[in-house]
Parts: C-alpha cells; sequence; structure tokens
C-alpha cells in the first residue's frame, strides 16, 4: 500500500526567527513533495488544530500561506496536499482510529498525536525543521497502549521520520516498495509508470512488452525491482556522465555486437527518434535483459527494451 505522509505537530513553535521559520517551512513541503515522487501519499495528514499553530514566535502556518517571499506554487503544493481537520473516519480507517484510541504515544513528555499516526499507519511522519530536535530519519517514540486482558504496557517504538530531501532518501527503497507491492500486473505497471519511475522515460515498443507481463509471471517483481533500482539511479541526475557503478550488474554490449546487429538493438523513443541501446541489466528468471540509454537532453534513463536476451556475439574463454 502507499505510504501515508503524517505532519509532526510537535515540531512547531521551534524556529528562533520568521526567516527560519519560512526557510523551515518551505524545506517541509520540498521534502513532502519529494516523498510523494518517491511513491508515498499525496495527502498530508494534519493533526487538529496544527495549521493554525506558529511555525516560530510570531509567525504561523497560515501567515507563511499567505507570506510573498514564498514562492506561491509551494505555497499552493502544501494547500493542495494538506488536510484540515481532524484525524476522523475520513482519512483514517476504522481499525486506525481503534489503534489510536486505545494508545497514548508521547516525545520528551509532549503527547505525540502526528508521529502516534505515523506508527498506527506504519507511515512516514515529516518535520518542520526549525531547530536541531529534527535531525533523525527515526525516531524512538514512548508508547501506552492497552493489551486484550486490560493491562497497561509501556514501550518505545520507532517510527521513520522525515525533516529534509536527505531523510528522504534513507526511506527510497522502502517507500518504492510499498508502493510497487500494489502493482498486480504488467498492465497497471504501465499505467502507472510515470508515478512510480519519474526518472525514466519509456520506448513505445516497451508497453506491449510490459501488458504481457500477468499477476503470476515470476519476471513481474524482476522487473518492478530493477526499474525501482534504475530509477533511484538516475533521480536528480542533472549533470556529469552516467556512471556503470551506480548500478549493479549493468554492463554495455560489446562494439562488435552493436555493428553486427545495430538493427535488433536500434529502438524508437518517446520523442520518435531512433536510438542505439547499449546498457543492459540481467533479468531473472531465464536469459531476459532491461536495456536503457542515459539521454543527456531529458537528463533521464530511456527503457527500450524488457524481455529476453537480445542477439550478440559471444566470445569464448
Amino acid at each position: 500500500m502507499t505510504a501515508e505522509l503524517i505532519f509532526n505537530e510537535l515540531s512547531l513553535g521551534r524556529a528562533p526567527a520568521p526567516e527560519v521559520a519560512r526557510d523551515s517551512m518551505l524545506a517541509l513541503v520540498r521534502t513532502c513533495f519529494l516523498a510523494q515522487g518517491a511513491g508515498a501519499s499525496r495527502i498530508l495528514l494534519v493533526p487538529e488544530g496544527a495549521v493554525t499553530g506558529e511555525i516560530g514566535p510570531g509567525y504561523s502556518v497560515w501567515q507563511w500561506v499567505n507570506d510573498p517571499l514564498v514562492d506561491l506554487d509551494w505555497r499552493r503544493k502544501f494547500l493542495s496536499m494538506a488536510t484540515h481537520g481532524p484525524f476522523t473516519e475520513k482519512v483514517l480507517s476504522a481499525d486506525a482510529l481503534e489503534k489510536l484510541a486505545i494508545s497514548e504515544y508521547s516525545l520528551d513528555e509532549r503527547t505525540a498525536l502526528g508521529l502516534g499516526a505515523a506508527h498506527v499507519l506504519d507511515g512516514l511522519a515529516v518535520s518542520v525543521n526549525g531547530d536541531e530536535s529534527w535531525q533523525e530519519a527515526s525516531l524512538s517514540v514512548g508508547m501506552l497502549s492497552l493489551s486484550e486482558e486490560g493491562e497497561l504496557l509501556e514501550d518505545q517504538v520507532e517510527v521513520r521520520h522525515a525533516s529534509s530531501p536527505e531523510h528522504v532518501e534513507d526511506h527510497r527503497s522502502w517507500l518504492t516498495s510499498q508502493q510497487q507491492a500494489e502493482i498486480t500486473g504488467g498492465a497497471e505497471l504501465w499505467e502507472r509508470r510515470a508515478e512510480l519511475f519519474p526518472w525514466l522515460a519509456f520506448c513505445p515498443r516497451v508497453e506491449e512488452q510490459l501488458r504481457a507481463l500477468g499477476p503470476r509471471d515470476p519476471h513481474l517483481r524482476q522487473v518492478l525491482r530493477k526499474l525501482a533500482q534504475l530509477d533511484e539511479t538516475f533521480t536528480g541526475w542533472t549533470e556529469g556522465p552516467f556512471d556503470r557503478r551506480a548500478i549493479a550488474d549493468c554492463d554495455p554490449e560489446s562494439r562488435v555486437t552493436l555493428k553486427q546487429y545495430k538493427a535488433e538493438h536500434t529502438f524508437r523513443g518517446p520523442d520518435g527518434r531512433d536510438r542505439l541501446f547499449s546498457w543492459h541489466l540481467a533479468l531473472t528468471p531465464g536469459a531476459w535483459r532491461l536495456f536503457f540509454k542515459p539521454d543527456r537532453e531529458i537528463r533521464r534513463a530511456i527503457v527500450g527494451h524488457i524481455g529476453p536476451k537480445l542477439p550478440n556475439v559471444s566470445y569464448a574463454t
């Protein structure tokens, strides 16, 4: 299932000055946006009253939303993603609400609604990084709960947490795996390719190859895993050459193969241009390959072939 994003209301009120509050709130929205790109929910769950709270002395969340010194697009992004009501059946399942009702979460002796919800939902808590309190990608939170026998249980639980883009990178593999678990077949994978793999582009011919993968096809999970690795490798690629060491088991075809089997390795890209594909990843079971081409113009990797191994010139050792 898609990982939920939950706002940590305890991170409010920590910024020492309005300019720090302004920048830290912007960092929060950017962090959420990056997490969503990695597979998190498009909705930010916000505990009741948090949107009216102060980020720092004399500077509230609503002031940030209306602050002309903050880029309008980022302010609109926050409004479009944030819930404005309490945690109710409208935003949480009955099971989650029941778990919250019989548990109490705290951090530094303060009730932690958002962190508690993040634990119950197995989601990602996000914070305004107004001071040094929120520098870790995981937070240890106190939990009081009732057993089935009515006994009060006390425990410490770990909650996934992010207050910066760096933290999102720490959780990227988990976020991707949560989203990929929902994929039921190659047809859905193709339809959701832009959502799942924003740093990849696909040749038109790949559509048929992916749609042919049924729910029980042994290649489906392997294809998902390799595409996720490739997408992660090219995330944020803006300059410099492609580094083959950035992804495991990545190899180019030999020059002899590309010369002798040029037609078999040439595919029409999403822009209608033909390209020669050399780089590839091995897929199992069987001799399957995923061919891709780093494209410096669009700063993406173009996927050209997912299927049985292409003709090549083998060398005896």
